[in-house]
């Protein structure tokens, strides 16, 4: 693995965080301090919460692509249309606050694109996730039901994204590189199931939009980070991704 500065590691990571989920990290990707060959396929992304929330692939052509040191920005996997891993919360918390939290790098920014989400997209509100929604927007989505944006997103450029989903008015938010942008209301409540899926690189297959570009690290919390917290993540993020 590309070495990195690790003076985050010594005092934050995103489970000091609460009711973290999911944490994905591109630097430790089988969660036990070993990593994949430079430009092998990944067929499963390890959980570091704790959860046992492991992303998987068992399809070869679909698994994305672990590389060492992605466009001199560190550890990454590389997705496209056509790659995506997915896992299962088994012990979902449906009626919830959520914050999700992606590091990532975008190659075209032409259509809609997700590069995590939670759930279904085969009626209303009943999936979440973030991505962006086309070449200056960044995205976070309740399906069919209200959308976030943030206008600046950079196009082959690494940067972190958050949004939020506030049970209690049914409200999204997006964040860029800590930037807020305009909250949307869904106008109606999030319906997610226990278990639910949850996807890596896109939306519900069939038919729900994908990722086109790298992932280095996603947290998922199943509650609502308050502007100190998500400002500590953001500045992880910066600290351990940007050169």
């Amino acid at each position: 693995m590309t070495s990195r500065s690790l003076g985050y590691n010594s005092y934050f990571q995103p489970t000091k965080l609460p009711a973290c989920r999911l944490w994905l990290d591109a630097q430790d990707v089988n969660a036990d301090g070993t990593t994949p060959a430079d430009l092998s396929a990944v067929s499963t992304w390890v959980d570091k919460s704790a959860n046992q929330n492991n992303a998987t692939q068992g399809t070869g052509a679909a698994q994305p692509i672990y590389f060492d040191d992605y466009q001199g920005a560190g550890a990454a996997l590389l997705f496209d249309s056509t790659k995506y891993l997915e896992g299962v919360f088994s012990d979902l918390k449906t009626d919830q606050d959520w914050t999700f939290a992606v590091f990532g790098r975008t190659i075209t920014l032409a259509t809609v694109q997700a590069a995590f989400f939670i759930g279904a997209i085969t009626g209303t509100a009943d999936g979440i996730g973030i991505g962006h929604l086309d070449n200056t927007n960044t995205l976070m989505f309740v399906w069919g039901a209200a959308g976030s944006t943030v206008a600046g997103t950079p196009v082959d450029t690494s940067y972190s994204q958050m949004g939020t989903y506030d049970l209690s008015t049914n409200t999204v938010l997006s964040y860029l590189d800590n930037s807020p942008g305009t909250p949307d209301s869904a106008g109606s409540t999030l319906t997610l199931t226990s278990p639910d899926n949850f996807y890596v690189g896109r939306a519900t297959p069939p038919g729900g939009p994908t990722w086109n570009g790298s992932i280095q690290e996603i947290a998922v919390y199943n509650t609502l980070l308050n502007t100190e917290q998500l400002t500590r993540l953001n500045e992880y993020f910066f600290d351990k991704w940007v050169p």
